[in-house]
């Protein structure tokens, strides 16, 4: 081999196994913020590999770290640190349950070759309870929250369902019953016609059928005659009908030959034996008679003279004095559709809301809408009572009473209405100087000659009864009065917590069937917060 040959080829194996080299082994770091953590909290770990830029990376896509749960996964974030990139990924997890634990190990691919992370123990620890210094209290109990009403959404959910119900009946009927209007405003020959037509499509199979087919026949006839040639045949027997048709003709009011009576006479007489003797026809025959009946009329038709003037406008009448019944008769078929959906509708939100409940939402009793309204829940005074109201309770400037300066530190007053509405309540907040010592007794006084001076009364009748919310003693009176000669009923939740006073009181008309419901709505949403 020459030389020069054997130096090149040293040359590319040395290029070569220098770009092999050049490719180094990834550097993989698995790094937690901690390896010790109480039930529940986050470890954050982060995953870091660096490569050269000829190489791809690929991180498993995992739904646990072994019994670690994943509750977060961050994007890859990749770095420059000079011919090489760093490509950080990083994951929250967390454990419920304490004991010790290991994060495995789990495969990074470097352009399709596996490198395995380390593994990393961590401890999950209990979550101590020091029950000296944290109190223990019984659950409580559940409290009935106020359910928003659907009345409206169910009320046009069943009337929108009833209207295209109701439409759709109402179009059906329009079209049959404007199709068969149609057929009874053509003229008497064109109608007959119609009529006789229409016995293509009957059936004839059995001797019923026969004497239904030729009842028709004859019925087409006698209806043509007295509409176009004005000659009362309806209740005349075969015989009588035909001697009708010939004295018309023998008085000149219409021109039929005799060998066109003969043969109507021969059809009438096959009809007769067909309806009355149980006569056996032909289906031939059958259709032969329809057709001798037609060419009958037919004859008629053409040797009718033309109409007068006078027969034209009577005709006109009627047909416009038709128009207005039948207008008249959709307009009473669309009032009563409408009736039945308003029924329908009324009928079921009886039965899903009950009658007097249904009948004031509809009629909008303006306590109904109160109870079933969003209402509003605001915190007030200090430390803050938090309730829930139809709107927002406005401060009202209250003085403190007479006497009681140097007991009371402040009183603030937040009240929605007025004495002598429907509906008045008012939150009171008294804070006494906390150097004196204050009495449950004189607490209980204090607010009596409140409610007095309030209500305007010299002397009432209060039930009382004991009870807690929010770790905090109260009472709950309740009585009624007369206030222009209308009927009270109040409601007074009181608390104290000194050196604090926070009172509800709640008035509403007593023979309301809503406000006592109202009122119990209003209690269940008092919260006694603590003051910072």
């Amino acid at each position: 081999m020459p030389i020069f040959m054997t130096k090149h080829l040293l040359l590319i194996l040395f290029l070569l196994g220098s770009i092999g080299f050049a490719q180094k082994k990834p550097t993989i770091k698995v790094v937690a913020d901690t390896t010790q953590i109480k039930i529940g909290e986050q470890i954050n770990l982060t995953v870091s590999v660096k490569v050269d830029s000829t190489r791809s990376v690929s991180f498993p896509e995992l739904k646990a770290f072994g019994s670690f749960e994943i509750i977060e996964e961050s994007p890859i974030d990749t770095f420059r640190e000079k011919d090489l990139f760093n490509l950080i990924k990083k994951y929250g997890l967390t454990k419920f349950d304490s004991g010790s634990y290991v994060i495995p190990s789990f495969p990074i691919i470097v352009s399709n070759q596996s490198y395995p992370t380390d593994s990393i123990a961590v401890t999950v620890l209990d979550v101590e309870v020091d029950t000296l210094k944290q109190k223990m209290y019984d659950i409580k109990d559940i409290i009935a929250v106020h359910p928003k009403s659907n009345f409206w959404k169910y009320f046009w959910w069943t009337l929108c369902i009833l209207l295209v119900l109701g439409s759709i009946a109402f179009y059906f009927w329009l079209k049959y019953k404007t199709k068969k209007e149609a057929e009874e405003e053509l003229p008497p020959y064109e109608k007959a016609v119609s009529e006789l037509q229409k016995l293509d499509n009957f059936s004839l199979h059995e001797q019923a059928d026969y004497k239904h087919y030729y009842s028709k026949v004859t019925d087409v006839l006698k209806i043509y005659y007295e509409s176009e040639v004005h000659v009362d045949v309806m209740e005349c027997t075969s015989d009588e009908l035909l001697e009708k048709i010939e004295l018309l003709v023998d008085s000149g009011q219409i021109k039929l030959e005799k060998g066109t009576l003969i043969k109507l006479q021969e059809t009438l007489k096959t009809s007769d034996l067909v309806k009355f003797a149980k006569y056996s026809n032909t289906f031939e025959d059958a259709r032969s008679d329809r057709d001798n009946i037609l060419q009958f009329i037919s004859l008629t038709h053409e040797t009718l003279p033309e109409p007068t003037e006078e027969e034209l406008m009577a005709g006109e009448q009627r047909r416009i004095l038709q128009a207005k019944r039948r207008k008249k008769r959709r307009l009473m078929v669309a009032a009563a559709i409408i009736g039945l959906i308003l029924l329908g509708t009324g009928s079921t939100m009886i039965a899903k809301y009950g009658l007097l409940s249904t009948i004031d939402t509809l009629f909008r009793k303006t306590s109904k809408l109160m109870m079933d309204g969003d209402w509003v829940y605001s915190e007030y005074g200090y430390p803050p009572i938090g309730i829930e109201t139809p709107e927002v309770l406005k401060q009202v400037k209250v003085p403190i009473p007479a006497g009681n300066e140097k007991a009371i530190v402040s009183m603030t007053n937040y009240a929605y209405g007025n004495l002598g509405n429907e509906l008045y309540v008012v939150v009171n907040h008294v804070n006494f100087n906390p150097q004196l010592e204050i009495t449950n007794d004189q607490v209980s006084e204090l607010s009596a000659g409140e409610l007095k001076q309030r209500f305007g009364l010299e002397d009432f009748q209060l039930k009382s009864e004991d009870l807690t919310i929010d770790e905090i003693n109260g009472t709950h009176k309740t009585g009624n009065f007369f206030k222009d000669s209308v009927a009270y009923q109040f409601d007074v939740y009181t608390f104290f917590a000194k050196p604090s006073l926070r009172q509800i009181v709640v008035v509403y008309k007593k023979d309301d069937r809503y406000y006592p419901e109202i009122s119990n709505r209003i209690f269940n949403s008092i919260k006694l917060l603590k003051g910072e």
